[in-house]
């Protein structure tokens, strides 16, 4: 952020102090991005940097905006199930291939149903697991389980895509 961010925050709040937070910092460059009402709305990880609380409050705004009709798309690099749980959809990339798209909320579901134990990890680190090619197979009959490749899950994934909206897989 540049010392132009510093001087529009201090204007904007009349205040002469530079000590504002990287969250109010974040806040002001985003704000600043809104003033011409986009629908679409594309950050770079908006947390990177950020104490959770603060980053909690990145969260709660970018929520609010998806939710007065605008589209928010963010990659998050260090993803914790507080910050994720804001978000309605994930798209996880694994391998640089689309491991799954949906609600967050279904994720869990969506592994378990293909044979993955979650055990007691969050659904971050079940997840970040997954895609990191370290995730644990339900093992049948004693014996080691048969392992989905990150190539494996893709596949699924865009067959599930393509039933849903009703085209042939191809």
């Amino acid at each position: 952020y540049t010392s132009y961010h510093h001087r529009l925050y201090s204007v904007l709040f009349k205040s002469t102090t530079t000590s504002i937070t990287p969250a109010q910092l974040r806040l002001v460059s985003i704000g600043m991005e809104l003033v011409n009402r986009p629908g679409l709305i594309f950050l770079e990880d908006p947390f990177h940097g950020l104490e959770w609380q603060d980053a909690e409050r990145v969260a709660v705004v970018l929520r609010s905006l998806a939710e007065g009709n605008r589209t928010v798309i963010c990659n998050i690099s260090k993803p914790v199930t507080r910050i994720v749980s804001y978000f309605h959809e994930m798209f996880l990339l694994g391998s640089g291939l689309c491991l799954y798209s949906g609600p967050v909320s279904n994720v869990v579901d969506h592994f378990e149903n293909v044979g993955y134990v979650r055990g007691d990890s969050s659904m971050v680190e079940y997840v970040l697991d997954i895609a990191g090619d370290r995730g644990r197979m339900v093992s049948t009959s004693g014996k080691r389980s048969a392992r989905l490749s990150p190539a494996d899950l893709a596949d699924l994934n865009k067959s599930l895509v393509n039933i849903k909206s009703g085209q042939s897989p191809g």
